[in-house]
């Protein structure tokens, strides 16, 4: 019963773990949209500052942006591996 329980922990654990971040697939460097920063940004970076989110690394928080997960895959050109809800 014991490993049953914790069987079905790390299932679960890794099953979550996996929607903790979003990110463009084809994330390639573009300038910024506002110009005043003097690098250049990713997909993910810039899907994530236009739709409030917060970065973690090269990641977009997904809880950052969790009513907003549609919006991130289109500003991604619809290719995100973030899952939300609903026709794509």
């Amino acid at each position: 019963m014991q490993l049953l329980k914790f069987a079905i922990f790390v299932v679960t654990a890794m099953l979550s773990s996996s929607a903790i971040a979003c990110k463009c697939e084809a994330d390639i460097k573009t300038p910024p949209a506002d110009d005043e920063c003097p690098r250049l940004v990713t997909f993910t970076e810039k899907c994530c500052s236009e739709l409030g989110g917060t970065m973690n690394g090269d990641d977009c928080v997904a809880h950052s942006i969790a009513e907003k997960l549609k919006a991130f895959h289109k500003c991604c050109q619809g290719k995100s591996d973030c899952n939300y809800p609903g026709p794509r």
